[in-house]
């Protein structure tokens, strides 16, 4: 399990918010400058890592911030990008979320696409008492608009990278998986099937030309 670590004094908070603003500001500017008549969009996602075969979201008995059970009307007409950390870690939260809101304002130059993305993060941090109020700050301070979904080790584990998938079946490697895919990001499509993950190496500026891909050729695998 993850160990909890000593709270930080309040100017330690202010100044690690203060430092998330700024870099949350300046991907915005970036994403509005980095435009082009197609913004180089490729007809398929390149970096995009498929499953063996489509996963569905739903059924695996998550809830959002607000404790209501997470269902496919959650996720139709949009394509949307998973965020996976421990609340637990700081660091490892703020880290996943800033790549969130960053995947988010590289698509400032096509509002067609940005009106089609969610952003969700996913809590690994199965149980922890008074969770739904503790996720409606932690994202609601990057975007009202992020959804944010927790649920049991084993429920996550099907939108873990292969490799976290790979070790799911070996008894004590749960936690170990949880840990492995923070940074990495799932797809899930409008339909609620989980599509793939963009590995931890692969830039937030990156991930956005391959959700272009998803959103504008309707690349589905």
């Amino acid at each position: 399990m993850y160990r909890q670590r000593a709270p930080r004094s309040p100017a330690q908070r202010f100044a690690f918010a203060l430092v998330a603003l700024l870099a949350i500001a300046l991907s915005y500017w970036a994403g509005n400058q980095a435009r082009g008549p197609e913004d180089d969009v490729p007809r398929r996602p390149r970096h995009l890592v498929a499953p063996a075969q489509p996963l569905p979201l739903t059924g695996l008995g998550l809830v959002d911030q607000y404790d209501r059970p997470f269902d496919a009307a959650r996720t139709a007409g949009r394509w949307s990008v998973l965020a996976l950390a421990s609340p637990a870690d700081p660091e490892a939260s703020r880290a996943a979320l800033t790549r969130l809101v960053h995947v988010h304002n590289w698509l400032a130059d096509r509002h067609e696409v940005q009106q089609q993305f969610q952003g969700v993060f996913v809590s690994l941090q199965p149980g922890a008492a008074g969770q739904a109020a503790m996720l409606r700050d932690l994202v609601g301070f990057y975007s009202p608009d992020f959804l944010a979904l927790a649920g049991d080790t084993e429920a996550l584990l099907p939108l873990l990278p292969p490799r976290g998938a790979a070790n799911s079946g070996k008894p004590g490697q749960a936690d170990d998986a949880l840990r492995a895919s923070q940074q990495a990001m799932a797809v899930v499509g409008p339909d609620s099937l989980l599509r793939g993950w963009f590995t931890a190496e692969v830039p937030p500026a990156t991930i956005a030309r391959d959700v272009k891909a998803l959103v504008l050729h309707g690349a589905a695998q």
